[in-house]
């Protein structure tokens, strides 16, 4: 499994978790890492499927397997107590691992994570990038996502445009995003999607976790309901807070210099 360490002198230590289907989690999430890393060790996890991690594994998608796994990474790297922060999906195993191990989890900050909701997952619940993963083999069988990489370089890849990308890590987004991005293990992972969000179905975060939720607008345009399911699955009143921000679903593309301020003053 692959990480990204950056400020490991530092004490508090956040661990990233990216949203379903990112072609490298490393390089989407260096931007906040490093704004954040002169305060916290940040540590970005690529899970199995992701970036440069292993991907021919058997293990089904479920929550209680990629829970377990992340569980096993952070282990190995011997870290006692941390906080999540996760993007998309990940609020979902992130909600999972907090109530498994709430003595290892100090808090949750959520980019516009997805919560368990009791309505049926609707057409629009889907981010683009995950609607891509669904028609990622059609297009990859046709050859069109080859040859529109070219046209493209930065098609179907989710960078912040005001960070300066070398054009090596460019080169290593396009070569992951035409070669292993929505293989076997992230398809399996779509494919689960419904089932891993019912299963979560009424659970909340332990008291002992405060929540830090970071909600975006454009989300918010499609389910007016996203901001009160963020709210309702909290259960530390004293320090949790939920944030709405403009922008699109990759909050953390659109507001960096906002959610790192807000991060900075919630864990002081």
């Amino acid at each position: 499994m692959s990480v990204d360490i950056l400020g490991d002198s530092n004490n508090q230590t956040i661990v990233i978790l990216p949203g379903l289907g990112a072609a490298s989690p490393i390089l989407q999430f260096k931007p906040i890492a490093e704004a954040l890393s002169d305060t916290f060790r940040m540590i970005t996890v690529e899970p199995f499927g992701y970036g440069f991690s292993d991907f021919e594994i058997e293990e089904e998608r479920f929550t209680k397997e990629i829970t377990s796994e992340l569980y096993t990474c952070l282990e190995k790297l011997h870290l006692d107590n941390f906080y999540l922060m996760a993007h998309s999906i990940s609020g979902i195993y992130s909600l999972k691992f907090a109530n498994d191990y709430p003595s290892k989890v100090l808090g949750f900050i959520g980019l516009d994570a997805t919560v368990p909701t009791k309505e049926e997952l609707k057409p629009n619940y889907f981010s683009s990038n995950e609607k891509i993963v669904a028609m990622k083999p059609l297009l990859d069988t046709l050859g069109f996502s080859r040859l529109y990489s070219y046209i493209n370089p930065t098609f179907n890849i989710e960078i912040d445009p005001s960070y300066m990308y070398t054009e090596s890590e460019i080169e290593i987004f396009k070569f992951l995003n035409r070669n292993k991005s929505y293989n076997k293990l992230i398809l399996n992972e779509l494919q689960h999607f419904s089932d891993n969000v019912n299963e979560m179905h009424n659970v909340s975060f332990p008291e002992t976790v405060p929540v830090l939720n970071f909600v975006a607008s454009e989300t918010l345009m499609d389910d007016p309901y996203w901001i009160g399911d963020h709210y309702r699955e909290i259960r530390e009143k004293h320090k949790s807070k939920v944030i709405p921000l403009k922008g699109s679903h990759y909050i953390h593309l659109d507001q960096k210099e906002a959610i790192v301020q807000k991060i900075k003053e919630w864990m002081d």
